[in-house]
């Protein structure tokens, strides 16, 4: 018996197309994720129904970004912008965290969480920079997370390997 080529391709077509959008879109409504950039530096974006969207630099300070990078597991963070031509929606402004927040969807912010703003913030996103914890004498890890180049620690500080 013979199998149509059609018969064959369209299912897998249909497998590979529905697991590349579970992978993209299925985020968690409150998640944070760094982009255009590394694991521990980059653009904000936070989760609202399954859904990516940027948060405007309005308001935007220390706070807001020591409570993003503690979302991601880092310390502390350093808040700065960017000026970029992003497409994705805009779904938090005017952010305003007093610090001690477990997760950005509980910080003041202007108007519903989700609603798309572009009230001259199209081009102007928070970013951060988050600080790893103090490490303890002998410890490695990779720059980068998941990848990157080797570093050690030494006196509580992480040096990069040569």
């Amino acid at each position: 018996r013979m199998t149509r080529l059609q018969d064959l391709v369209v299912p897998f077509v249909t497998v590979l197309i529905f697991s590349f959008h579970t992978s993209v879109s299925g985020c968690e409504t409150g998640e944070v994720q760094l982009v255009s950039g590394g694991s521990y530096y980059g653009a904000v974006q936070v989760c609202i129904a399954g859904t990516w969207g940027r948060v405007c630099r309005y308001g935007w300070d220390s706070n807001d970004a020591n409570v993003v990078c503690r979302q991601l597991g880092y310390e502390s963070g350093t808040a700065s912008y960017e000026y970029s031509s992003h497409s994705d929606p805009i779904f938090l402004d005017y952010v305003g965290c007093d610090g001690t927040e477990q997760n950005i969807l509980d910080c003041d912010h202007y108007g519903n969480i989700g609603d798309f703003y572009s009230s001259g913030c199209n081009v102007r996103t928070a970013t951060v920079t988050c600080q790893y914890p103090s490490c303890t004498g002998g410890s490695v890890r990779l720059s980068e997370g998941m990848e990157g180049y080797v570093e050690t620690c030494h006196s509580g500080r992480w040096y990069g390997v040569c």
